[in-house]
This record gives structure tokens, sequence and C-alpha cells, in this order.
């Protein structure tokens, strides 16, 4: 039993890991994404973006992001922990209202230089997966 718990909460911790690819023609295809083109990223997963070569050097440029770190910028092919920021966090990601007016994250993509934007729609930070134990602390409005 002990060890089935063990299990269970290991399953549970371990990061979800997303991925936008960046085309060759510098849009991008998000694992998950909604009618607006926004990629759905879940708060405490792992993002990167998936460069189309390397060849050129991509990234993602935020005005603010909810990326952890200081850097607004977001280097193509490396993981990031999404963190959200202080309006979208843990408890506002929750309420409905709260996250459409907090959790959506625009930024550009940007081919060898940050000055040298291809556009994308965006992040829109959604709920973790509800685990047992976060279904006993966090009750839903």
């Amino acid at each position: 039993m002990l060890a089935l718990l063990g299990y269970l909460t290991y399953v549970f911790l371990l990061p979800v890991k997303s991925s936008i690819t960046i085309n060759s023609n510098c849009t991008v295809t998000p694992d998950i994404s909604e009618a607006s083109g926004e990629a759905v990223v879940k708060m405490g997963s792992r993002l990167r973006w998936k460069p189309p070569s390397l060849a050129h050097s991509y990234a993602a440029e935020f005005q603010k992001t909810p990326l952890k770190g200081p850097t607004t910028s977001a280097n193509a092919g490396t993981y990031y922990d999404v963190v959200g920021d202080q309006d979208c966090n843990r408890l506002s990601v929750y309420d409905s209202t709260l996250n459409q007016k907090y959790c959506h994250f625009p930024y550009d993509v940007t081919k060898d230089s940050p000055h040298n934007p291809c556009g994308d729609p965006g992040v829109h930070v959604v709920p973790p997966n509800r685990s047992f134990l976060d279904r006993l602390f966090h009750s839903e409005h």
C-alpha cells in the first residue's frame, strides 16, 4: 500500500512537458491549442519551443512572462517552468474569470534576433490536472 501511495505521489508531482513547434515559415504548432490559436499550457508544467532547424536561433519574446526566472525571452530548445506571474498564480488560475483576465501571455517568435519577430498568438495558462490530494484541499467555485 505504501509503495502504491509513493508511486501515485511521484506520478502526480512530475511536471508535464509541453512543446510548441516552430515551423520553417515561422508559424507555430502547439501540442494543444484553443480556437484563438493560443497554446494551452498547464500551470506547473515545463514548456519549450522546438526550432525547425539548428541553422537559425529562435526565441519566444514575452512582454510579461509566465515562465520562471527574470527573463522575458525563452530560447528555443530549452525547457522552462510555467509558473504564471503575480496575477496569474496557483490560486487565480482556477477561477475562470481571473484566468481569462490574467492568464493570457502573448509573445512573438523571433528568428536570429529579438528585433526580427515572426508573430504568434500566445500562451494561455490553465490549471494542472487535479490529483486526489489536490481535490481534497482546493474547492471549485
